[in-house]
């Protein structure tokens, strides 16, 4: 794929080069990656997978729910150590990634993992979240697109970056155990992002304990098409969630209608 002194190979080889997260600007150490959990439902399609093998001291853990009009992409890495991670998104050549609300600091930061060469792809904006979430909306030339919606917590707010691209979306957190969470919705010409995603307190379904992000998370999601509750349980311990309604998850992958 690619041209000639394009540096596009450059590009793809590294891990930067693709929508996934990036530990410590370093590219994988090998592909181990498995398939934990998939499930077709009437409300969505829901997937998790997890790398083990990826970087040496550190295991990552996707999970997708594909909606009848946004995608949710929830993501934990877990290590020993303190790391940074990079979450990746790339667009296309015909995207501009624009940034809705805050203060952009305008000053040029470090470059971005092993993809120095690829000059382009150097970070050139910078917001940091300082809300319950954060919007990041691109669009195509006829002013179609998609809007990126973050869900962020006092405790581990990320920096958000954009590269010098204009299409590449950077969330950047530093930690031990971290977590990104976002939902992106399509959008028409002309149409407002309306998409939101709020962090979802749960608890032990038997001791009534509050969880953390060791055993679970959950969110819930509103888009359009209705309110829903997504719950991501890494152990066979039940969890529930800690709302009015409450909703116990057993498997990998909970998808619930709520209010």
């Amino acid at each position: 794929m690619g041209g000639y002194g394009d540096h596009f190979r450059e590009f793809l080889e590294p891990t930067s080069g693709s929508s996934t997260i990036m530990v410590d600007g370093r590219s994988q150490d090998a592909d181990t990656g498995e398939l934990l959990f998939s499930k077709s439902t009437p409300l969505g399609e829901l997937a998790s997978a997890r790398e083990i093998g990826a970087y040496k001291d550190l295991e990552h853990e996707r999970t997708c729910v594909l909606l009848p009009d946004a995608l949710v992409v929830i993501d934990r890495s877990v290590s020993d150590a303190s790391h940074t991670c990079d979450w990746l998104h790339h667009t296309d050549k015909m995207t501009g990634l624009a940034f809705a609300a805050g203060p952009v600091d305008k000053r040029e930061i470090e470059s971005l993992g092993d993809t120095v060469c690829y000059p382009v792809f150097l970070p050139a904006t910078e917001l940091t979240l300082d809300g319950p979430t954060a919007l990041v909306r691109y669009a195509r030339a006829n002013k179609s697109g998609a809007a990126v919606v973050f869900a962020t917590l006092d405790e581990d707010a990320a920096q958000l970056i954009r590269a010098r691209n204009g299409t590449t979306l950077i969330a950047r957190k530093h930690g031990d155990t971290v977590r990104f969470a976002c939902v992106m919705q399509p959008l028409a010409v002309d149409e407002k992002p309306t998409a939101t995603i709020e962090p979802v307190a749960l608890v032990d379904a038997k001791t009534g304990r509050a969880v953390g992000l060791d055993r679970a998370q959950a969110y819930r999601v509103s888009t359009p098409a209705g309110a829903r509750l997504v719950m991501v349980n890494y152990t066979d311990q039940p969890v529930r969630s800690a709302t009015a309604s409450a909703v116990t998850a057993t498997e990998r992958v909970t998808l619930v209608e709520t209010k």
